[in-house]
């Protein structure tokens, strides 16, 4: 169990410093924020800062029916 969750930790520290730089400022320090909130890794980092992207393309595509 130990090693599963290293290496999930693992595995979303090398997406995450690849992406990093072009992740907005606002979103980096949200999801930061909120990880170290809880006590969690990288893993919860990654799934903030996909969350959070989706929710920018979410609101980009949005359009209220007439």
């Amino acid at each position: 169990m130990v090693k599963a969750c290293l290496d999930q930790e693992q595995e979303a520290y090398d997406v995450l410093k690849v992406r990093w730089s072009n992740i907005d400022s606002k979103t980096q320090a949200l999801c930061t924020k909120q990880s170290q909130s809880i006590g969690q890794g990288y893993w919860m980092i990654q799934a903030c800062v996909e969350q959070e992207m989706e929710a920018k393309q979410n609101l980009q595509n949005f359009k209220f029916k007439k």
